[in-house]
């Protein structure tokens, strides 16, 4: 049996994790805010090329991603 994909990027998050405490340099990218928090990565938000933010985890925030998006976060966060 095929296991969720739910299951799979929790497998992945998890894996890179374990690249990042063996001290490997990663990029990566995602339209999932709550993977980039669970990793603890430096945040670049760039929307329509250009940068919108750059810093730590904190400013992925409901304003932050909200301006991203072009959506109001606090409506949809129950469902993300």
């Amino acid at each position: 049996m095929k296991e969720p994909d739910f299951g799979n990027q929790i497998k992945f998050l998890n894996l890179i994790k374990k690249m990042q405490e063996r001290n490997f340099k990663i990029i990566l990218t995602s339209h999932h805010p709550r993977h980039i928090k669970y990793l603890g990565f430096d945040v670049l938000m760039l929307r329509n090329g250009k940068i919108l933010e750059f810093g730590k985890n904190e400013i992925l925030n409901p304003q932050n991603i909200s301006k991203l998006y072009g959506v109001d976060y606090e409506k949809y966060k129950e469902i993300l």
